[in-house]
């Protein structure tokens, strides 16, 4: 009360038992409201974090699986470019046949 600059409180009267009792049950229901409320929230954002990190799992598994592919391709171009170059060097060595007339 100093703090407010009210002073010093100089006459509390007597709380008679049947408020104190009520104010007690109303003060501690408020709390378990509050309490479960407080849970709830805490739960919920656990949950959803969750959420978001099996979503983020599903998606680097699939970035992991197009990077693998992309290279298994990667891998099969240079095959069939190594073919080409062979096929190629093959027809050149072929002796040409022109038409005889």
């Amino acid at each position: 009360m100093r703090s407010l600059g009210l002073g010093n409180p100089k006459n509390v009267k007597p709380l008679p038992e049947e408020a104190a009792v009520e104010l007690g049950a109303e003060m501690l229901g408020e709390g378990i409201v509050f309490s479960v409320a407080v849970g709830t929230i805490v739960f919920e954002y656990w949950r959803q974090s969750r959420k978001e990190e099996q979503k983020e799992d599903v998606q680097t598994e699939g970035i992991r699986s197009l990077n693998e592919r992309v290279s298994e391709l990667e891998i099969l171009l240079e095959q069939q470019d190594a073919r080409l170059r062979e096929m190629n060097r093959i027809v050149v060595a072929l002796p040409s046949s022109s038409p005889k007339k």
